[in-house]
């Protein structure tokens, strides 16, 4: 098996994060729309990030945190359900 990279890490992170912001807004029953302009992005960003085809970067993390009054790394805890394994397609090394 291939060793995990820092990129792969990055990814991972970022992953978990995208799970957890499309989560909250639907738990705090906000659109997609309502959530954008909350964040100052665009709606197309949203829907970008939650359809998988872009990744949020910290910036964005660190906007939706404030969108939903709570710190960035509140974003950024794995609830056990995102597998490492199908996000980057190899087992972490310790």
């Amino acid at each position: 098996m291939s060793k995990t990279t820092m990129n792969d890490r990055v990814k991972y992170w970022k992953m978990v994060a995208k799970k957890n912001i499309r989560e909250r807004r639907i738990d705090s029953n906000l659109t997609q729309r309502e959530l954008a302009l909350k964040m100052e992005v665009s709606i197309d960003y949203i829907q970008r990030i939650e359809t998988e085809r872009r990744l949020p970067n910290i910036n964005f993390i660190c906007r939706a945190a404030e969108a939903f009054n709570i710190k960035p790394s509140t974003l950024l805890i794995d609830r056990g359900d995102t597998k490492e394994e199908e996000v980057i397609g190899n087992e972490f090394k310790s």
